[in-house]
């Protein structure tokens, strides 16, 4: 029987490769993403950042997808229980760029704000991997009410809070999003993987202004990948295996993206046609058949060669056989 941490790991598990059980596993083995809505990458096409970080590195990887676009509903208990998943699933790193988002917009006073933040904090310390933490951007949005929007002093204070929190700790490091966000609001010129990047705020954000678009979603991808190649876990072959070039990484998140929703009623009706010849092998050109009418034979195929790759069917030739228990794409 599968046990129960072994489905968390692979509920979204984006390709489970054959990793040695090993005490020194590379921190770019198994990324565990926590985080609220830009973590998930909310909008048209926007890819999760656990896409795009998958694209990023350029090795057998796993990436523990635990983002939430409902972060906001109670984000202490959804954090609490993110930690415990990406732990159960054996990160080696954890990017959580927005997990603060809603500790500062949630709440009508400091006070609560200060005491949910404490608890956030504890909540991460449980962690034992290097963690790159987000601080919280200066953002005012029409459906968040202006009695719960802090200050510019009462954010910098837990902004400070974060970072004085990740110095007690060597193996955290901080990621200025609300530094990262005004240079995209404002246009100013940044660096990515050590190249001269232009931002255009026109191109990097949505009407609602303040989610990503696929290319800010990716600029920011990025940012978090420079950051991941400078951390003292990885050794100099190790950084070699980090994506440095923008177009590729924008596209291989982007194509990840796409297979996983492919994969979705792939997998389903695979499942569906086993069972139907008791749990026996489809043949491809069959499923490719049942979903005819949803999506092409050529997409049909893409999503088999997703699923074979992260694991979820063995194919012999064109014969296709669901693996009881792994579910690749996470609901």
């Amino acid at each position: 029987m599968r046990r129960p941490w072994i489905s968390t790991l692979l509920a979204l598990g984006l390709a489970l490769p054959a990793l040695a059980d090993s005490p020194t596993l590379s921190p770019l083995s198994r990324v565990g993403v926590i985080g609220a809505s830009v973590s998930d990458g909310v909008g048209p096409g926007v890819p999760s950042l656990s896409s795009l970080l998958r694209a990023g590195v350029d090795r057998p990887a796993i990436v523990i997808d635990r983002a939430n676009s409902h972060f906001a509903a109670a984000p202490l208990a959804t954090t609490q229980r993110a930690v415990e998943q990406v732990r159960e699933g054996g990160a080696t790193l954890v990017v959580a760029a927005d997990v603060f988002f809603w500790y500062a917009y949630r709440y009508p006073s400091q006070a609560e704000r200060e005491e949910q933040l404490r608890q956030g904090l504890a909540a991460l310390s449980e962690l034992d991997c290097p963690l790159l933490v987000g601080t919280v951007p200066k953002l005012e949005a029409q459906h968040i009410p202006p009695q719960n929007q802090p200050s510019v002093e009462e954010l910098a204070r837990l902004n400070q809070a974060i970072t004085d929190w990740a110095a007690e700790h060597e193996q955290i490091s901080v990621l200025p999003l609300d530094e990262i966000l005004v240079a995209f609001k404002g246009g100013q010129p940044i660096e990515l993987a050590g190249k001269p990047y232009q931002p255009d705020p026109t191109s990097l954000f949505q009407r609602d202004g303040i989610h990503l678009t696929v290319e800010g979603q990716s600029a920011l991808a990025m940012l978090i990948l420079d950051r991941i190649r400078t951390l003292p876990q990885l050794d100099e072959a190790e950084r070699g295996h980090v994506v440095q070039d923008l177009p590729s990484l924008r596209e291989g998140g982007l194509n990840l993206d796409r297979c996983k929703a492919l994969a979705v009623p792939t997998l389903r009706a695979l499942k569906h046609l086993s069972r139907q010849a008791d749990n026996g092998p489809v043949e491809l050109a069959r499923l490719q058949e049942v979903l005819s009418k949803q999506v092409s034979a050529a997409d049909v195929t893409r999503a088999v060669d997703w699923l074979a790759g992260e694991g979820a069917l063995e194919r012999e030739g064109d014969a296709l056989t669901p693996v009881l228990g792994v579910e690749p794409i996470r609901h």
